[in-house]
């Protein structure tokens, strides 16, 4: 069916056979997941999705209208608007996502939940936090402040940092 159609949808095969992986990424599927599922790796194909659709509508991902993530927050799914996210705080195998309301914890890694984020809105300042461009109140030597929060800047990420916001400043 897949093969037949001029325009092909985002798709995630499902299946309990692993010799068909090969034709699923020929025909550009989003992911193929093995039966059985875990709930978390179908949560990992679905944020895929969400990635490719947000960076394919680039008027809005650059506007931040609508865009949102799914994470997992113990036993349920929460949806997070991006433009609600103020920073992502990692240790470990947890993130910590810091919005304007609320605080969720999810069992991922930063770099995978960096992945989801777009570009034009995020950026990585230190091995444990990612901001939100918008979030950002003010810039103090290695420190970010967001709200009440001082951040610091990683010596790994200073010079991207500086880059970007350097972009954004008025002489």
């Amino acid at each position: 069916l897949l093969k037949s159609i001029p325009k092909k949808p985002m798709v995630i095969f499902t299946t309990a056979y692993s010799e068909y992986a090969l034709e699923g990424y020929e025909l550009d599927v989003v992911d193929y997941l093995l039966k059985p599922i875990t709930f978390e790796r179908f949560i990992k194909a679905v944020n895929k999705v969400q990635a490719r659709v947000t960076s394919g509508r680039q008027t809005s991902a650059a506007q931040g209208l609508d865009d949102f993530i799914f994470v997992k927050d113990g036993t349920k799914l929460v949806k997070i608007m991006i433009n609600d996210i103020l920073y992502v705080e990692g240790l470990k195998d947890y993130v910590t996502i810091h919005t304007k309301a609320q605080k969720v914890v999810s069992l991922q890694r930063l770099k995978s939940l960096e992945e989801q984020l777009p570009e034009s809105l995020f950026i990585r300042i230190h091995n444990s936090f990612i901001v939100s461009l918008r979030a950002i109140t003010s810039v103090h030597k290695n420190e970010v402040e967001i709200g009440n929060a001082f951040l610091p800047v990683g010596e790994t990420y200073r010079k991207s940092f500086k880059e970007a916001i350097e972009k954004r400043q008025v002489e």
